[in-house]
C-alpha cells in the first residue's frame, strides 16, 4: 500500500494536472467575442464583394436578355418580310 505522505503527494500533483488542464482550456469571454467579431468582419466584406458580382452578373444578364430580344424581333421581322417576298413572287408566277 501507498504511504499518506506519498498518497498525498499524488493527489496533489494529480488535483494540479487536472487544474491546468481544464484552465487552459477554457476561454474567455472576451476572447471568444474577439475572435467572433473577426471572423464576422471577413464574412462582411465577403458578403459585400459577393453582392457587387451578383449586382454586376446580374445586370450583364439583363442586357444579354434584352439584346437577344431584340436579335429575335429582328429575325422574326425579316422571316414574315422573306414569307412575304415569297408569296408575292408565287403570285406573280402563278
Amino acid at each position: 500500500m501507498i504511504s499518506t505522505p506519498a498518497r498525498l503527494r499524488a493527489v496533489g500533483l494529480a488535483a494540479a494536472l487536472i487544474g491546468g488542464v481544464m484552465l487552459s482550456g477554457c476561454a474567455t469571454k472576451e476572447y471568444v467575442n474577439e475572435q467572433i467579431a473577426t471572423v464576422n468582419s471577413r464574412i462582411d466584406q465577403v458578403n459585400s464583394s459577393l453582392s457587387a458580382r451578383i449586382d454586376q452578373t446580374d445586370r450583364t444578364a439583363q442586357e444579354a436578355l434584352q439584346r437577344a430580344n431584340e436579335a429575335k424581333a429582328a429575325a422574326d421581322a425579316a422571316a414574315a418580310a422573306a414569307q412575304a417576298a415569297a408569296v408575292r413572287r408565287a403570285g406573280e408566277r402563278g
